[in-house]
């Protein structure tokens, strides 16, 4: 009778044998490279090494030249054999099962007839599933487990929320393509801060609703003194001393053009632009801003704000740089809200291509050698690997932007029922905050205070 080729406990194990192979083949670590035998290499030549153990493999599996001529008796046999093997063996086997299925495919060996070898292979990945020591469900199974397990934590200070300015007293204008979010007169947004800085919100950042009277070409009212919007920031500082209050640096509020920059013969005019933002980042800084937020996107205005401020004694105020700001399509409330959107073409020539990832890394370079102290990207939702990027390529903290338009959709998905609101809000703010972001600015952030209270405290 014949003896088997290999049995187990010889001196070449299964183990062994699989490792040798794999470790021959290249494939080790990752199956299928290049560095894999040819078809040349596993020609049916017992010289060549790798032939001998892949050989080898499937005598002592199988246990070939005794093995009952027929399926029945060759899988109980099988089944019998890889019972007594080791995790460590079965997961080895599976990788030679998934190399030398690969190679099957390219026609480079031959495997015997006989054997059912999907069969042998799915019952190699159910004995290991026997031995399975990781379990992540475990850590699934109550809430209480889900909390402590969870990597992501966003409160509501990591929040910024975005406010929209009137002229005058005991205004309250709604934004029909944004629900819930108003336009509002100093005294009624003072209520509204207050309400959110008992919920834990304590950042602000408002924006001016400009009436057209006092718009012009070159954004003069931005650094006027009777500027309703310069009084309320102060205000607003004397009324809420603690809280985090952020502007907006850019002249398309101000503006006639209704562009962020200075407009001459039908172009953006980038270096006349700075001298008007450094005017206008003095008035604000003036009247008590914390942070400015220059949301121009023109080129080399962090540097010059940072040389404005320090020249000025303003050292202390910080810069949130609109980094990253895509000529995005998620703009549309946001420019109804301040009737801001430009009066001619689009701002492709100065706001960043949505295909772009290493474009931002460059801006991001800029502004950081330029001096900013946060790094912001805009829109948020759609732009996550640029978020994650920039958080892992830059020791300041980096801030995303949920903008109207991400806040609208989920509003309008849930108004037509295909879309539970809460559980979309928390879904899409963590995603934002697991991508990186330590600040996130969002029309949201009242609501998932609200939330967090409830749920959460």
């Amino acid at each position: 009778m014949d003896t088997p080729f290999c049995q187990f406990g010889a001196k070449d194990s299964l183990r062994s044998i699989c490792q040798g192979l794999l470790s021959a083949t290249g494939n080790l670590v990752h199956l299928g490279v290049s560095s894999a035998p040819t078809k040349s290499a596993l020609s049916y030549n017992h010289e060549n090494r790798s032939y001998e153990l892949f050989e080898k493999f499937f005598h002592h599996i199988i246990g070939l030249y005794h093995a009952p001529k027929h399926r029945i008796g060759q899988l109980a046999r099988i089944k019998a054999q890889i019972k007594i093997l080791d995790s460590t063996t079965i997961s080895l086997c599976i990788k030679v099962f998934d190399w030398a299925r690969y190679r099957k495919t390219k026609g480079e060996i031959k495997m015997h007839t006989l054997i059912d070898y999907d069969f042998i292979h799915r019952y190699f990945y159910l004995c290991l599933m026997s031995y399975l020591n990781r379990r992540p469900r475990r850590n699934r199974i109550s809430q209480a487990v889900r909390n402590l397990a969870e990597e992501t934590t966003l409160l509501p200070q990591n929040l910024v929320f975005p406010l929209f300015l009137l002229p005058g007293e005991n205004k309250k204008e709604a934004i029909s393509s944004m629900p819930g979010i108003s336009r509002l007169s100093l005294d009624l947004l003072l209520k509204e801060v207050e309400q959110c800085m008992k919920m834990g919100v304590q950042a602000f950042d408002v924006f001016p609703c400009v009436p057209d009277e006092l718009k012009n070409q070159t954004a003069t009212y931005s650094y006027a003194e009777d500027n309703f919007y310069l009084d309320a920031l102060s205000q607003i500082k004397q009324r809420f001393p603690e809280s985090w209050l952020m502007t907006d640096v850019a002249m398309d509020p101000y503006s006639s053009d209704g562009h962020d920059g200075l407009v001459e013969n039908g172009h953006i005019v980038n270096d006349k632009t700075l001298e008007i933002l450094g005017k206008m980042a003095i008035a604000q800084a003036q009247a008590g801003a914390d942070v400015l937020g220059p949301s121009d996107m023109m080129d080399g205005r962090v540097g010059f704000l940072r040389e404005t401020l320090d020249k000025a004694g303003f050292t202390q105020v910080s810069i949130m740089s609109y980094t990253a700001k895509y000529a995005s399509g998620f703009y549309g409330p946001f420019r109804e809200a301040l009737n801001s959107a430009p009066k001619f073409g689009d701002k492709k020539t100065y706001q960043m291509n949505p295909a772009n990832v290493k474009e931002a890394l460059l801006e991001a370079q800029l502004d950081f050698d330029e001096g900013a102290d946060m790094m912001m990207v805009k829109p948020a939702m759609c732009y996550l690997d640029v978020i994650k990027t920039l958080a892992d390529q830059f020791p300041i903290p980096i801030a995303a932007y949920q903008v109207s338009g991400e806040f609208s959709m989920l509003h309008a998905a849930a108004q037509n029922g295909w879309l539970d609101l809460e559980r979309v809000m928390v879904e899409s703010l963590t995603s934002i905050r697991r991508a990186g972001a330590q600040v996130i600015l969002s029309y949201f952030a009242k609501d998932y205070a609200r939330w967090y209270k409830t749920t959460r405290s």
